[in-house]
């Protein structure tokens, strides 16, 4: 399964979750907007006719603090909902069987190859092993993370970051609107 895949199913799963998130949202929306109604009436019953002006000041007022309250909550679950699309992303790749790592590996490797000739990889302990005699660079197992390559010229000086989690940063900023498109639209 490759990585749009990942992020095609995982965003499936995240319109579900938003499709709950706004009925949630929603039925608490008209619960605030149905209590600063009442309160508004109720108000207005109890005042004389030369304060229904501030009533309905108070009212309208009310009711937009309540529209602010709800779109809050709206984004705060929207917020987390994307961060849990990017943790799963990140816990479907750090999964990846060997074999397709190593298939990704090889295409990053001959990009690096090509770029900087040789030098040094850094890497996880698990990739070091699929790494070992793949290509010119010596693997250097001391990333933590989900996996991917850092690729370093010998003298230090050039430094190609592979890392999947730098890889989905660069792929999600480029395709976040679609992404928050899909999930929230």
């Amino acid at each position: 399964m490759g990585l749009e895949q990942v992020i095609a199913d995982i965003l499936h799963k995240g319109e579900e979750q938003r499709e709950a998130i706004l009925r949630a949202a929603e039925a608490e929306r008209s619960a605030l907007l149905k209590e600063a109604r009442e309160a508004g009436a109720l108000a207005q019953r109890k005042r004389s006719q030369q304060v229904t002006a501030e009533v309905a000041r108070l009212t309208q007022q009310e009711m937009l603090g309540a529209e602010l309250e709800a779109k809050k909550l709206l984004l705060a679950a929207q917020k987390a909902l994307l961060g849990d699309v990017r943790r799963s992303v990140l816990d479907e790749l750090r999964a990846l069987p060997a074999e397709k790592r190593s298939a990704y590996y090889r295409r990053l490797v001959r990009k690096a190859e090509a770029e900087l000739g040789g030098g040094k990889v850094l890497c996880t302990a698990e990739d070091a092993r699929l790494l070992r005699g793949m290509s010119k660079f010596a693997p250097e197992p001391v990333l933590d993370g989900a996996g991917g390559l850092v690729f370093e010229r010998g003298d230090g000086a050039v430094r190609l970051d592979y890392r999947f989690e730098t890889l989905l940063d660069q792929l999600w900023d480029r395709r976040v609107q679609e992404v928050f498109a899909k999930l929230f639209g």
